[in-house]
């Protein structure tokens, strides 16, 4: 296929252009991550097991899907906390497992909770009663990706969003006295995480 000189220098330049773009990620030398293995610092320093995969579906789009579980209650017995929880989200990346992001999460949790002052007036009465329930969510967050190698990384992530709390109410934190039940609407901060990633292909 023959050329004219404006066509070739058009080549050229987006060539050039497509090398540049390369050389300026981090995964030029290889193809891009599709798994991921993780798990948040946040939750490990409350004692709760927890583990997450984070799956490409494309160069811009990510599926991450974080458990979470305490199934057993450390420390003093004045307080309770045990819970289960899955918060599954889509992300979009300008390249995935590089930078920044935006996402749109889902969240169920199982809790049973008591004895904590819990932030942003959220159940009050927890502190010296027991919350035992369901929780579903929705929210949206940001969060930044940033690559030591090409197996490891840290990744710092917040968002907000809506949470809906089904209740029974306990008469004190460890008793099986049921005095009533309920539900809460609660807007503001859904998620907080600084993970250690591990690439796994």
């Amino acid at each position: 296929m023959n050329y004219s000189k404006g066509q070739s220098i058009g080549v050229v330049e987006l060539k050039e252009q497509n090398e540049l773009d390369a050389s300026l990620s981090p995964y030029s030398s290889q193809r891009l991550p599709l798994v991921a293995l993780k798990t948040n610092l946040v939750y490990d320093a409350l004692t709760s097991f927890n583990l997450g995969l984070e799956f490409r579906l494309g160069k811009h789009l990510t599926l991450d899907v974080p458990l979470n579980w305490k199934p057993f209650n450390w420390g003093s017995s004045e307080k309770m906390f045990r819970h289960f929880m899955v918060q599954p989200e889509i992300r979009w990346w300008k390249e995935a497992f590089n930078g920044h992001f935006l996402g749109a999460h889902l969240l169920y949790s199982q809790y049973n909770l008591g004895g904590y002052k819990l932030p942003l007036g959220l159940l009050p009465a927890v502190r010296n009663k027991r919350y035992q329930g369901d929780m579903y969510g929705v929210g949206v967050s940001y969060g930044y990706h940033l690559m030591l190698s090409n197996r490891f990384s840290f990744e710092f992530t917040a968002g907000l969003g809506y949470l809906y709390l089904d209740y029974d109410k306990y008469a004190c934190r460890s008793c099986k006295q049921q005095i009533g039940s309920g539900h809460k609407h609660y807007f503001g901060p859904t998620k907080l995480g600084v993970s250690l990633i591990y690439v796994i292909k």
